[in-house]
């Protein structure tokens, strides 16, 4: 049976939210692990490592999870799903990068001016876009997919 070669873009974002689910559980295992360390052994770690590592990992979530889906379709680079999925990976990663930013910047006292802000964002999003091109073994073979 021949699987269609257009992927909706609620397929795209039910793979991302699972992969991004993924990271969370994680960074809040890590999350865990610096408590501990923290709370046992008076190590100074800092637990904020944590919202950091998920917000990461979460930027490319998207881009993994859409490459993965083209590489298991058999999606071609010339076809208007890749296009698709790499500004969906685009507005993924760049709204977790804008969101790490604004993490910085209240929580850590690391002001970011306007350039600055856009110039990460815009490139987190080409980030997203370029790896969401690439092939990627991230996503496992499932039924109806």
């Amino acid at each position: 049976m021949l699987r269609p070669r257009h992927i909706p873009t609620t397929v795209y974002l039910d793979a991302s939210l699972r992969m991004a689910f993924r990271f969370a559980l994680l960074a809040a295992v890590l999350a865990v692990v610096l408590a501990a360390l923290r709370a046992l052994f008076a190590l100074p770690t800092d637990p904020a490592l944590a919202v950091a590592v998920f917000l990461a990992l979460g930027a490319v979530a998207a881009p993994l999870s859409v490459s993965g889906l083209r590489k298991q379709r058999r999606v071609p680079l010339a076809a208007a799903s890749t296009g698709a999925g790499a500004l969906f990976s685009f507005a993924w990663a760049a709204l977790f990068c804008a969101a790490f930013v604004l993490w910085l910047e209240h929580f850590r006292d690391a002001p970011a001016g306007l350039l600055e802000y856009a110039a990460a964002v815009v490139l987190a999003g080409g980030i997203g876009a370029l790896l969401s091109i690439l092939p990627s073994p991230f996503v496992a073979r499932r039924r109806g997919l």
